[in-house]
């Protein structure tokens, strides 16, 4: 049977039963809206999605207009195994850190790779690419595997400032691990 995904956040959504036997589907961010009244009569609120991903997508595309970056090509650099929710967020954040826009795509796919070899999973290891490469650490990177000292990165880019310097040494590093898996 294909799996059922919500239509809000793209996440696969449980399958469950109702009190009285009946299958239904949940997405896991499901949240029961409060009891409202109707005509007098006290109901309980519907049961929705909690991610706005209206908001994501629409800071997303102001984040990425200017470059090549879509929503498609994540969801094809990360084999589709992440949900649209937890790409735009993790997006969002990259790109509010400072990384590039049109190399994304393959540093999700990398952060994929890297991920699988040390037994992380995809939202994991992005979130660990995003965080570690945005804020400059060391010990998040470490988490997929990347370890260097930041002596390394300013001797190999002397003509750069320390924050790019960094940077770009942590993203070359990235690819190149990733190219050896």
């Amino acid at each position: 049977m294909a799996k059922v995904k919500c239509a809000n956040c793209g996440e696969e959504m449980i399958e469950a039963y109702t009190r009285i036997g009946f299958k239904i589907f949940v997405c896991g961010h499901t949240k029961m809206a409060p009891k409202r009244e109707i005509n007098g009569i006290a109901r309980q609120g519907e049961i929705y999605c909690k991610i706005d991903i209206q908001g994501l997508r629409a800071s997303f595309d102001k984040f990425a207009s200017g470059s090549n970056l879509t929503l498609e090509k994540l969801r094809k650099a990360t084999k589709e195994t992440v949900s649209n929710a937890t790409l735009l967020e993790q997006a969002n954040l990259a790109l509010m850190l400072g990384l590039p826009a049109d190399e994304l795509a393959t540093l999700f796919e990398c952060s994929m790779k890297l991920g699988r070899a040390v037994g992380i999973p995809t939202e994991k290891a992005i979130e660990a690419l995003c965080r570690g490469v945005g804020r400059r650490s060391r010990m998040i990177l470490d988490n997929i595997g990347i370890v260097f000292k930041a002596k390394e990165a300013y001797d190999a880019y002397p003509n750069l400032d320390k924050n790019e310097a960094w940077q770009r040494h942590a993203l070359k590093l990235i690819k190149e691990k990733a190219g050896r898996l």
